[in-house]
């Protein structure tokens, strides 16, 4: 496996191509040894950021890889995944590091308008999945805003 281009508008693509890179760390450093035209080798610090986000990111990889890679409908499953991903941001606010912190409040922004828009559609899914139902649906409202579960719980 080769090293992947970052696609600025997906952050499945940055996951992927910070896993890439991690992987080639040592190449990398063996690189800036034999080329000394090799300018641009990471620093341990950058190196620990990088693997910092690239966790940070593995979720979106994952719930893109179930929506795209799907040949089924699975539509019962995504709200899960999306929920997931929601939650996953809110714990991420307040990280430790302030990159991490960064990266949040426009990736929340955008993320709030799809939840928004989607989540209704999504939750239903989950209602008519015979292993799921309502219980499910109340666990995760509850889980994201305890004072407004009920409402869409019963608007569902």
């Amino acid at each position: 496996a080769g090293l992947v281009l970052d696609v600025t508008t997906r952050w499945n693509s940055t996951h992927l191509m910070l896993s890439r890179a991690i992987k080639f760390k040592d190449v990398f450093r063996n690189l800036a040894e034999v080329e000394k035209s090799y300018k641009t080798l990471p620093s341990d610090l950058e190196w620990e950021r990088g693997e910092l986000i690239c966790q940070f990111l593995q979720p979106f990889a994952e719930i893109t890889k179930l929506i795209s890679g799907s040949s089924y409908s699975t539509a019962n499953l995504y709200f899960m995944q999306v929920w997931n991903i929601k939650m996953w941001l809110r714990d991420h606010e307040d990280s430790d590091d302030h990159i991490i912190r960064e990266m949040v409040e426009p990736m929340q922004e955008k993320f709030d308008k799809y939840w928004e828009e989607f989540s209704d559609i999504l939750a239903i899914a989950v209602v008519l999945d015979p292993r799921l139902k309502l219980p499910t649906l109340e666990f995760c409202y509850t889980a994201l805003e305890p004072s407004s579960s009920k409402f869409h719980v019963s608007h569902i």
